[in-house]
């Protein structure tokens, strides 16, 4: 039965006798306050009893005292005792009131009705009195009738006094019975209570909880010490405790796999952090050496081993010679063996390096010291030398290395460790491919040095011509514009005033003329971006933007726009591309403003990170779907009609080109109807060109590596 179940009855049956105890108790304080009541009861009573024949004596002796001396102040005293203070009525009341038995009270009535039979006898002696007949008043008062009445009202006192008094000595009896019932009963509940406790203390408490809880508690402390072997108590109550030795057991026993998974993915860390550093040494040294050396501490460092060392293919022969290159954790201890080693050479198939080479694969001797096919065998066993293991450095199938590695233990190689050296290998295989490939693109790399610096010179010469051409094509094209309009200027001298239709033909010429012109320049402007150079220097935003706004004051005026700037900051830049750029921007942004509303440009900057600075150009104009914000900063894109608002579409592509330049990036935002954003991101220096990412040097990795 389980714990709780034990508790559960015990404390059912507690609560049960409780109840009754409760019960008798009550039952007990009610017989004893009834036992009580009935003793009050009796004692008034004995009180009332007495109360009427006191009253009798009272009535007697005043009606006595007065016809013996005629004295008026009995014969009031009589009569204030019968009508006024009226004693035997109210003891007749209060019996009334006190549920006496009606046998009793028929007795107490019978008494009182022999009393008022007295009293006519009194009244006939007090008129005997009035007519000074003393003698006849003494014969009533004192004679036989009268003292017989007497008797009768006074035994029928004394017979109600005995009967009140049996029946209450009966009740009082009858009470003392039950209190003394409940009483037994009582403490018999509470021996019982007492014995559940005392059972549920020593039986649940000491035997069940406390004492098997103090083995369990022995048991967490041991495992959680490391002590995964500690036998945990097992009982077979089938209770709470068992179920917690029974959880106990389940927890050593996952606590035991735990520390197994553990120590496996403890190893493959291992394994994984030695193939990471290998492979961050291989992709970040150039020299086979140095990988070699890393890649031989961190293999002895993951698996435990003293010793570690790499034999080279000797040219283009098949000899294997030590390339010098060790690890080695007692060099006094294995001097001998590191002397011998670097003065063997070994051939294919020959001693644990000759046949990794052969047969080109890992190889493990589990006792070197006990193989015949190791020439330093004796010299091993002698400095304690036991298991040994070797991997071959491939370039494609053929073997350009061996790494070899000794211990002093006879040991199994793991499956893990298998895998490993191969990814060790292979990584070696590279740096050594790519050491050789490096010699090589060396030699090609000196013959292309002189290639490029004619290239080069070659495409500045292509580049100066390019400009030249644009600006020689420019004026070529420009000269017979210029012609073009001066001779419409002409016609239009010699066209009459009612001619539309030649006025018609020559406004279209002239407005051909001026777009025509208008394009080459621009076409001038977005080559001369790429072909100049950019002059930098520490420049205002606040004076190029003065300065745009003078340079279109003329469209200011005719637009009646505002522009409001705020303090912008100093970066490092061209100043006329800049002066170009806020131009350009500015008279966009008047430019596409809405039909009678006066257009208003914003002109703020915000910083972005230490480095960078956006400059915000935003307007109130027609805006456009952003779904044609890259559209718009491409040569000859419009997004309106020439009738609606004139230009080349080649303003925002000159934008882009002078923010290019100058490794920035422009991005426009805008809604239709409530006007656009560009955002010019630029640099504050133009010579912080390279990424500022919080990446290690791998060279201070090693560095770091070969101090530990």
């Amino acid at each position: 039965m389980s714990i709780f179940s034990t508790f559960r009855a015990i404390l059912v049956v507690n609560i049960v006798v409780f109840v009754f105890l409760g019960i008798s108790v009550y039952k007990m304080n009610v017989a004893e306050e009834a036992h009580f009541t009935s003793m009050e009861n009796q004692i008034e009573l004995r009180g009332l009893g007495q109360t009427l024949a006191e009253g009798s004596d009272f009535l007697t002796g005043e009606i006595r005292r007065y016809v013996q001396f005629g004295d008026p102040v009995h014969l009031k005293n009589f009569w204030n005792e019968v009508r006024v203070t009226r004693s035997r009525d109210k003891a007749v009341e209060r019996l009334k009131k006190l549920n006496v038995l009606p046998e009793e009270l028929a007795i107490i009535k019978k008494a009182k009705s022999f009393s008022d039979n007295l009293i006519n006898t009194e009244e006939a002696a007090m008129d005997a009195v009035k007519k000074n007949d003393f003698e006849q008043a003494r014969k009533l008062v004192f004679g036989k009738y009268y003292e017989d009445q007497k008797r009768l009202i006074m035994g029928n006192i004394k017979k109600f006094q005995r009967k009140t008094n049996a029946r209450a000595e009966e009740i009082s009896n009858h009470f003392r019975e039950d209190v003394s019932f409940y009483m037994v009963l009582t403490n018999c509940l509470l021996l019982v209570s007492v014995t559940l406790v005392l059972f549920l203390v020593y039986n649940i408490g000491i035997k069940r909880i406390i004492n098997p809880l103090r083995k369990l508690s022995h048991s967490m402390r041991e495992l959680a010490g490391g002590n995964l072997k500690i036998e945990t108590p097992v009982s077979s109550r089938g209770d709470e405790i068992s179920d917690i030795e029974s959880a106990l057991r389940v927890f050593r026993d996952t606590a035991e796999k735990r520390k197994q998974v553990e120590d496996e993915l403890r190893e493959e860390r291992a394994f994984s952090e030695l193939i990471r550093v290998v492979a961050m040494a291989a992709n970040k040294l150039n020299g086979f050496e140095e990988v070699a050396r890393i890649s031989l501490d961190m293999v002895c460092k993951t698996a435990g081993w003293p010793v570690g060392h790499v034999y080279v293919v000797e040219g283009s022969s098949s000899k294997l010679v030590s390339s010098k290159i060790w690890h080695v954790t007692d060099n006094e201890r294995f001097a001998e063996f590191r002397r011998v080693t670097e003065e063997t050479v070994f051939v294919p198939g020959v001693g644990l390096p000759g046949r990794v080479f052969e047969e080109k694969r890992a190889m493990w001797v589990a006792d070197v010291s006990k193989d015949f096919n190791f020439p330093r065998a004796k010299l091993a066993g002698e400095i304690g030398v036991r298991a040994g293991f070797a991997f071959p450095v491939m370039i494609g199938d053929k073997v350009v290395a061996v790494a070899e590695f000794f211990t002093s233990h006879v040991e199994t190689l793991h499956a893990e460790l298998l895998q490993a050296m191969s990814s060790v290998g292979i990584e070696m295989g590279r740096v050594f491919e790519r050491q050789q490939a490096a010699e090589t693109l060396q030699d090609h790399l000196n013959n292309l040095e002189v290639l490029i610096k004619e290239r080069t010179k070659e495409l500045v010469q292509k580049n100066q011509e390019l400009t030249d051409f644009a600006s020689i094509a420019s004026h070529d094209l420009s000269e017979p514009l210029r012609k073009v309009i001066t001779f419409g200027d002409c016609l239009g001298g010699r066209l009459k005033g009612d001619d539309e239709k030649g006025w018609d033909y020559l406004n279209r010429m002239q407005a051909a003329a001026m777009r025509m012109q208008e394009l080459i320049n621009n076409l001038l402007d977005y080559s001369m971006v790429n072909t100049q150079k950019n002059l930098l220097k520490e420049i205002d935003f606040n004076v190029i933007v003065r300065q745009s706004l003078l340079n279109l004051e003329s469209r200011l005026s005719e637009t009646r726009g505002t522009v409001q700037a705020e303090n912008l900051p100093r970066i490092e830049a061209d100043p006329l591309h800049m002066l170009q750029l806020f131009q350009n921007l500015i008279a966009n942004a008047l430019k596409y403003h809405k039909k009678g509303i006066a257009p208003v440009v914003k002109i703020s900057s915000q910083l972005d990170g230490d480095d960078r600075v956006n400059i915000l150009v935003s307007d109130n104009g027609i805006g456009f779907d952003e779904k044609y914000s890259q559209r718009i900063f491409r040569p000859f894109q419009r997004l309106h009609s020439r009738t609606e608002f004139k230009g080349t579409g080649m303003g925002l592509a000159i934008c882009k080109k002078i923010v290019d330049r100058h490794n920035g990036v422009i991005e426009i935002k805008s809604v239709p109807n409530e006007g656009s954003t560009f955002v010019v991101n630029l640099p504050l220096s133009q010579n912080k060109n390279r990424s500022d990412g919080a990446h290690l040097d791998p060279d201070e990795t090693f560095q770091d590596y070969r101090e530990k």
